[in-house]
């Protein structure tokens, strides 16, 4: 599935406030999806297009393991969000956070 596939479908948006990954990823390739809903809530969405009312792009966590009757497709060039970690201190720094990081940066692939 591509972004111009989307943009051609009534599309419910992630209201992400003002800066939006999905319109941005559209932007980039020239396209405008028709929205037709914007929703701040991840899992309306997905009610939303169980029944019938348009296409979403959700992040592919939110809809891992669900069960509502959607299909999932991956989307080609799709966008994508950097999430890092940050802190004033190592040294000052819970142990149970040190902990969390170090785990966390042991099973992250660059």
């Amino acid at each position: 599935m591509t972004l111009a596939d989307l943009a051609s479908e009534p599309f419910v948006l992630l209201d992400e406030g003002e800066q939006s990954l999905v319109l941005d990823a559209f932007a980039a390739h020239g396209l405008s999806p028709h929205v037709t809903s914007e929703v701040t809530d991840d899992y309306t969405i997905m009610a939303m297009v169980e029944e019938g009312l348009g296409v979403s792009m959700l992040y592919r966590r939110t809809v891992e393991g669900m069960r509502a009757d959607i299909r999932v497709r991956p989307i080609v060039h799709a966008p994508s969000r950097d999430v890092v970690a940050a802190w004033r201190s190592w040294d000052t720094m819970p142990i149970a956070t040190r902990r969390f990081i170090d785990y966390m940066s042991s099973h992250i692939v660059n």
